[in-house]
């Protein structure tokens, strides 16, 4: 018999807040909301195309972003 997880400690995310909530699916050209915080970027060079990778991560609610931007960037990652 397999072993069962205990999730009772297993703490379910935070919501997103409405700014955040509004990044979902916005393309690359969309600009960061003003809560939000840069931690990170660096340039990304693949066979499909240059991207740059920007990290930031909301002072509001606390959600983590990935912001790909370049010809091959994929906009707001969650």
């Amino acid at each position: 018999m397999m072993g069962s997880i205990d999730m009772s400690n297993a703490s379910a995310p935070a919501p997103m807040c409405d700014d955040c909530k509004a990044l979902i699916g916005a393309s690359r050209s969309t600009k960061p909301h003003a809560n939000l915080e840069y931690k990170d970027g660096r340039k990304v060079s693949s066979m499909m195309g240059a991207a740059d990778e920007a990290y930031y991560r909301c002072k509001v609610c606390g959600h983590e972003w990935l912001h790909e931007t370049g010809s091959c960037g994929m906009g707001w990652v969650a």
